[in-house]
């Protein structure tokens, strides 16, 4: 097992000693205003350069969220819950240059190594990527070309 998974079982804490399970606790303000959760909640295999205490995703990682259904669950309820969030406050977050973008990224690189269904079909990360494509299209000015690509390479991340 590994930091990032015993986090997923609810079995460890992050560098805060917080449980996966107290974030969904988090409030509009703290998802918006605390910025040392988001790699925990979905990590990456890339470094962060926000979160230095932040683990790396492994390909042991990868394959265990693969393999067993309670760390798709965990990850499946997760990515639900930043998905409403990003769905349901748009007024905070779209503004020019905001950090929720790279936090989109970051989350559509995870749920993409970790090849992530959703109930409906499609895989999750297909799912942020239409969401975020929704809102650039309503917001180009706001988001910005350079965003949208990242979200593209995102979107097509293999780990």
């Amino acid at each position: 097992m590994s930091e990032i998974t015993d986090f997923y079982y609810g079995i460890g804490t992050d560098h805060s000693g917080r449980y996966l399970r107290e974030y969904r606790d988090f409030t509009v303000d703290q998802l918006e205003q605390t910025h040392d959760y988001i790699q925990w909640m979905f990590p990456n295999m890339e470094a962060s350069q926000y979160n230095p205490d932040a683990p790396l995703l492994t390909y042991d990682d990868i394959d265990a969220f693969m393999d067993d259904q309670l760390l798709q669950n965990a990850a499946s309820v997760m990515a639900h819950d930043m998905y409403n969030f990003y769905m349901n406050n748009a007024q905070i977050w779209i503004t020019p240059h905001n950090h929720n973008y790279l936090r989109i990224t970051r989350i559509m690189k995870f749920l993409n190594a970790i090849e992530l269904q959703h109930p409906m079909g499609c895989s999750e990360a297909d799912r942020f990527f239409a969401m975020a494509v929704h809102f650039y299209a309503a917001y180009p000015q706001k988001i910005g070309k350079e965003t949208l690509r990242f979200w593209l390479d995102a979107s097509e991340y293999k780990a």
